[in-house]
């Protein structure tokens, strides 16, 4: 299967370092590498020609994790809702132990932006709830799957307090826009998506979350400029493992096709 192939790749560190622009190398890559990608039906080839293996499997990876969520929810639209729910319950926990890392280690106005993302974490949780209602979902019938509690498990891992606020907040940022970047897709004009996900499209693919993915971005451009080597390899590291966990989620779902 092509998707557990990208999760191997996935687990292969890039190994670049370095930085464009002031930005680190991993940040302005993944960029690059979903910027104009079309929607397609399954799992897309390289469209580059890296110049290591390295960046050839991170390549891949990227590729593969940009169409995650929009795949999963076409294939299984009643897979979707409940086990999203479990995840945004646990991504609650994570978030308030971001916003603690900032208040003890941020002295910006980074506050206001994470606590807005908690805010809407409410709004969210009630419309899986509606979700789930709509496509007669029992919700508290519904076990996680091991992939979601993997992930879920390194959600809580970032809660140690030896983690840093630098890596947390980058974290955040590319689970936010990861899921941006694949919704956003989904809206964008000549893909056939399916009218009854077009809401779901609509919602996460917006303009005014692309607007917030990109205040999020800002703060970890920030923090990761004025971090040491050792913290930016770490937020590198935390990157690359969503990017495996989300592939993660499309191995999930394909897998009760």
């Amino acid at each position: 299967m092509a998707s557990s192939e990208g999760s191997r790749e996935a687990g292969q560190m890039w190994g670049q370092g370095g930085s464009i622009s002031g930005k680190p190398y991993f940040i302005v890559q993944y960029h690059d590498l979903v910027a104009g990608a079309p929607l397609r039906s399954s799992p897309p080839p390289l469209r580059h020609q890296p110049r290591s293996d390295a960046s050839r499997e991170t390549t891949r990876a990227c590729d593969l994790v940009a169409f995650a969520h929009v795949l999963s929810a076409a294939r299984h639209p009643r897979f979707g809702p409940g086990q999203d729910y479990m995840f945004v319950r646990e991504f609650v926990a994570f978030l308030a132990s971001v916003l603690l890392k900032c208040c003890k280690e941020s002295d910006s106005s980074d506050m206001e932006t994470i606590l807005g993302g908690l805010a809407s974490l409410s709004d969210e949780l009630s419309w899986f709830r509606k979700e789930a209602a709509k496509w007669s979902v029992d919700l508290a019938g519904i076990s996680p799957l091991s992939s979601n509690m993997e992930y879920c498990r390194f959600l809580q891992s970032l809660d140690d307090p030896e983690i840093s606020y630098t890596v947390a907040i980058t974290t955040f940022w590319i689970i936010e826009t990861v899921y941006q970047d694949s919704f956003a897709f989904c809206i964008e004009e000549g893909n056939k998506t399916p009218a009854e996900l077009l809401g779901t499209c609509q919602r996460w693919g917006s303009p005014e979350f692309k607007q917030y993915c990109q205040s999020l971005q800002r703060i970890a451009d920030r923090c990761l400029a004025n971090a040491p080597p050792d913290v930016v390899k770490s937020a590198e590291e935390a990157f690359l493992r969503v990017l495996k966990l989300e592939i993660g989620f499309w191995d999930m779902s394909s897998s009760l096709s």
